[in-house]
């Protein structure tokens, strides 16, 4: 049996098209180039770790495949800047090095886990209205 993951799936429609990326850096690295979402250290959106391929990354990251080398190690690059807003954003600290790379400590992880459990319980909300039930 497998175990149900403790963390939200990755919501790629909410990640705005080039078009719509605000004009802020700051602002844009809250929402680009992954789902807005505060993931635990050494996760990608998808509730994995990552792999050692960058272009497998940069994939997992956006929702849409990346073959360049370049371009995937940008789309990494902002991830982890994406991930470091949010933090700040949600006035959490930043990972720590630990014996298995990135780690976050225990409080830490505790309050990003409730986060990933509000935004479940909103998306059954509005998935519900939206539907009648």
């Amino acid at each position: 049996m497998e175990s149900v993951s403790p963390w939200v799936e990755p919501d790629y429609a909410s990640i705005p098209s080039d078009g719509d990326l605000p004009w802020d850096a700051a602002e844009r690295d809250l929402v680009w180039p992954g789902p807005a979402m505060i993931m635990p250290a050494g996760l990608l959106p998808d509730g994995k770790p990552y792999s050692r391929d960058e272009r497998d990354n940069a994939t997992r990251i956006c929702g849409e495949v990346v073959t360049s080398g370049v371009e995937a190690d940008g789309v990494v690059q902002a991830y982890d800047r994406q991930q470091d807003a949010l933090r700040e954003r949600a006035g959490l600290p930043y990972a720590v090095r630990g014996s298995n790379g990135l780690e976050d400590l225990p409080e830490t992880l505790r309050v990003i886990e409730q986060l990933h459990r509000e935004e479940r319980v909103r998306r059954q909300r509005a998935h519900r209205s939206r539907w009648g039930g």
